[in-house]
């Protein structure tokens, strides 16, 4: 019996599952010991080269805004003809960085006070193609675009990106003064329909409100222009 009971303990010992589990486990790391040491290499240069990355891209953007302060100090010892360049360098040297998106839509906004429109549509243009994702200074670059176009006589064109601007969910804060410029830009390209609708939209969503009222306002100026040209 003893010899019996002996040998079913060995059975057992064999049959154990986590025994069983350990040698599957030994014999696995065996194989793929080797395969896997490299995995584990492999994902830890990963993880070295993201965090370099970052490390990187953290040390371009502080050095970007010290360029753009650097700039500025630059710009206000400087004759105001001269301001854009010291600007557009920081834009170009330091592409992609916190400090070059500021640089340049900073330019862009100094070309627009300017009247230099022409300046203004080109580089409100680039920065929009160039930075995607930053919504507030997307939303200013696109009302800054879409007023260098009112101000060049493109004025569907500018009512067309206003209205693009005020249907645009990340830019709510400009929706009013997108509709209300597009209305007026649409007036001033004859598209008195589109105009009209878009002054409509102010009137039905704002309640008693300044932007209601100019809104009013020009409403009543179309209907003056309708009864002058024979419009319905």
């Amino acid at each position: 019996m003893a010899i019996r009971q002996k040998q079913l303990r060995k059975k057992e010992l064999r049959e154990d599952p986590l025994m069983t589990m350990i040698s599957e486990a030994q014999l696995w790391l065996a194989v793929n010991g080797k395969k896997l040491a490299i995995g584990v290499l492999a994902a830890a240069v990963v993880i070295v080269a993201v965090v370099l990355l970052q490390n990187m891209r953290e040390a371009a953007d502080l050095e970007s805004r010290e360029a753009f302060a650097d700039a500025q100090l630059e710009i206000a010892q400087t004759n105001p003809e001269d301001v854009i360049p010291p600007l557009l360098r920081v834009a170009d040297d330091y592409q992609g960085t916190s400090g070059g998106s500021e640089a340049l839509y900073t330019a862009a906004e100094m070309a627009l006070n300017e009247q230099n429109s022409e300046l203004a549509i080109e580089l409100f243009s680039r920065f929009l193609k160039e930075y995607k994702g930053e919504y507030l200074l997307e939303a200013g670059a696109s009302g800054g675009l879409a007023t260098a176009l009112e101000n060049s006589g493109k004025f569907e064109e500018a009512a067309d990106l206003y209205m693009k601007l005020a249907d645009d969910k990340d830019a709510r804060d400009y929706r009013y003064f997108a509709l209300l410029n597009a209305g007026k830009a649409y007036a001033h390209a004859e598209q008195y329909d589109k105009a009209r609708a878009a002054f409509n939209i102010v009137v039905n969503e704002q309640e008693q409100s300044n932007t209601r009222a100019r809104a009013q306002e020009e409403l009543a100026r179309l209907d003056v222009i309708a009864d002058g040209i024979g419009l319905p």
